[in-house]
């Protein structure tokens, strides 16, 4: 056997390996950008179909690690979306007014439950101002005390979610970074 042919016949087999395994590399390649795809796609829908305020800044963090690694797959993903996707204008403005409308809620019902519980010690107590017990007046205070830090602590989770959902809102889909 020549040289030549040798060569040839080293350069065949080769080939007939190589050629095959890009193939499958390439397609394997593929294959998990679909499944990357299909993981955002299924593992977001229902949390973008509940627009719950707090679950969508709980992903908005994976989001943007996504962004980050796999800035393809989620340009596609954008593309097909039409918009940021999962979060687009449309979805954070509804979970921006879901988030406000519970806190009015809240607000509410916060107000009401506190009124109610004034009442009481004083529907107890049979008597206001200075003539009232020091253990009525206690109860009385400990009621207000109570009502303002419950308060203090819902308010400041309303901010912070409020803040982070115009965050989301501010950034557009070829901007980086997450929350």
């Amino acid at each position: 056997m020549s040289l030549l042919m040798l060569v040839s016949l080293v350069t065949g087999i080769f080939v007939a390996v190589l050629v095959p395994l890009l193939f499958l590399q390439r397609e394997l390649k593929r294959q998990h950008r679909e499944r990357l795809a299909a993981m955002f796609v299924t593992g977001l829908v229902p949390v973008v179909a509940r627009s719950d305020p707090q679950e969508l800044i709980a992903w908005s963090g994976a989001i943007g690690m996504a962004r980050a690694m796999y800035p393809q797959i989620v340009e596609h993903l954008d593309a097909a979306s039409g918009g940021q996707f999962p979060f687009t204008s449309e979805l954070i403005e509804k979970a921006h007014s879901k988030w406000t409308t519970e806190w009015l809620s809240w607000e509410r019902k916060h107000d009401t439950e506190f009124k109610e519980r004034t009442r009481e010690v004083l529907a107890h107590s049979g008597s206001f101002g200075d003539s009232m017990s020091q253990g009525d007046r206690a109860k009385l205070d400990s009621i207000e005390d109570d009502k303002l830090q419950s308060y203090q602590r819902k308010y400041e989770e309303y901010i912070r979610i409020g803040n982070a959902l115009s965050a989301l809102r501010a950034k557009g889909p070829n901007k980086e970074g997450h929350e």
